[in-house]
């Protein structure tokens, strides 16, 4: 009989283990996760004009020479022989820090030919690319749209990638191909208006 009793104490202090053994295996285990996502944006951080009237710019372009931009600043380059010898027509930007810059042209003519250098900046914390940029003219009264031959190059051509915090160099060519139009001022909005996170 003692021998059954110490059976039982010992299947009994068995079962007791196997039991919280089992209950130690049989916890619900909840893990924590913590996602973090990066900030996304971007908006032009720059625009200079090469008709704005400044020294140097002063005789109306006949062609769309090139920009640099070198610690940090914008200049024209490559101008020679690209300014015709009028000062008649002139060229005005605004809306640097947003997605819109919004380009006034007034008293154009036949071969006008100014161009908006600017810069991009992602001012996010992902890589992005720009993958739509609008051109919207806006001609005066009377006048048409198709006055105007707008192309972009840089930064502004679609598909062009940014590194976060980086800032590129991009360009707006503007050719006046109406007739004269001395007394007429047009309008330009040109929009990012569409970016992607690059994968």
């Amino acid at each position: 009989m003692k021998k059954l009793g110490l059976i039982a104490l010992v299947l009994i202090v068995t079962l007791g283990i196997l039991g919280a053994a089992y209950g130690s295996w049989s916890r619900i285990l909840t893990p924590t996760e913590y996602v973090s996502t990066g900030t996304f944006g971007c908006q032009f951080q720059q625009a200079v004009t090469n008709d704005d009237g400044t020294p140097g710019n002063v005789l109306d372009p006949s062609a769309p020479g090139s920009w640099a931009w070198t610690s940090g600043t914008l200049t024209a380059s490559n101008w020679s022989g690209g300014r015709s010898s009028d000062n008649i027509a002139s060229t005005t930007v605004s809306g640097a820090t947003t997605q819109t810059l919004t380009i006034k042209m007034s008293t154009t003519f036949v071969g006008y030919c100014s161009s908006i250098g600017c810069t991009i900046k992602n001012t996010g914390t992902v890589p992005m690319k720009v993958s739509t940029v609008t051109a919207t003219v806006m001609p005066p009264t009377g006048r048409s749209a198709s006055d105007v031959s707008v192309s972009f190059t840089g930064a502004l051509v679609a598909n062009t990638q940014i590194a976060a915090g980086s800032e590129v160099l991009g360009a707006i060519y503007i050719v006046w191909n109406g007739v004269p139009s001395t007394a007429s001022t047009y309008g330009l909005t040109v929009t990012i208006s569409n970016i992607q996170a690059v994968p």
